[in-house]
C-alpha cells in the first residue's frame, strides 16, 4: 500500500516556468520525489473561501501542483528565502489523503480494446474501480470489414466509473488512459486530509 503523502500546492506564476523549474529540481536529483502539473492533468479546483481568495487576491495565473512532502519543503524553503528573486509563490497547500476521477471507454479498435485492457487489468494495486467494473466487450462477425462509422462494428469495448485510491495511483492511471482518445476523462477530484 502506498502511504507516501502528497500535497496540493496552489503557486502564482508562470505555469511553463513552474513546470520547467520542478522538472529541474527533479532532474537535477536535488530533490527525490515525484509531482504532477495541473498543466498536465485536469485537476478540479477546491471551492469555498479557498477559491474566492485566491480569484481576488491574485492577479498572475495560478498553478496547481501536486507534489510529495520532500519536494514541497524544498518548495517552500526555495521561495522562503529567495521570495524577492522567485518568479513563483506559494499560496495555499493541502495535505491529500486520496484522489478520483471519472471515466468513459467505448472503442471499436481491437488492438486499442487489448491495450486498454491491459492497463485496467494491472492498475496499481492501492487503486480500484468504483463500483466494481463490467468491461462490455462485443464481437460480431457480422460486422467484419464495414467501415469504422457504421452502427454495426465486429469488435466494441465499453467501460465506465470511477477510479479512486492513492494520489501516486490514481495520477499514474490518468496519464495512462489520457493517452487514448477513445477514454474520455473527467478531472481528477482530491480528497484533503484533516487539519492536523
Amino acid at each position: 500500500m502506498d502511504t507516501k503523502k502528497f500535497f496540493e500546492i496552489i503557486m502564482e506564476g508562470s505555469t511553463d516556468f513552474i513546470k520547467g523549474f520542478i522538472t529541474g529540481l527533479i532532474e537535477g536529483n536535488c530533490v527525490d520525489d515525484e509531482a504532477f502539473v495541473g498543466a498536465d492533468y485536469r485537476i478540479g479546483k477546491r471551492g469555498g473561501y479557498s477559491f474566492l481568495m485566491r480569484y481576488f487576491s491574485s492577479k498572475k495565473n495560478t498553478c496547481t501542483v501536486v507534489a510529495g512532502y520532500e519536494l514541497k519543503e524544498a518548495l517552500l524553503s526555495i521561495s522562503g528565502t529567495h521570495h524577492e528573486h522567485t518568479p513563483f509563490r506559494i499560496i495555499e497547500i493541502h495535505e491529500i489523503k486520496s484522489a478520483h476521477f471519472d471515466v468513459l471507454i467505448t472503442t471499436y479498435s481491437k488492438e486499442t480494446g487489448t491495450e486498454l485492457k491491459g492497463i485496467i487489468q494491472n492498475m496499481p494495486i492501492e487503486t480500484s474501480w468504483v463500483p466494481k467494473l463490467d468491461i462490455l466487450e462485443k464481437y460480431d462477425a457480422e460486422g467484419k470489414g464495414l467501415e469504422a462509422y457504421t452502427p454495426l462494428h465486429d469488435y466494441e469495448l465499453r467501460a465506465s466509473g470511477r477510479i479512486e485510491g492513492s494520489v501516486k495511483g490514481v495520477f499514474m492511471l490518468y496519464h495512462e488512459l489520457k493517452k487514448y482518445e477513445v477514454a474520455e476523462l473527467e478531472e481528477i477530484n482530491l480528497e484533503y486530509a484533516e487539519p492536523s
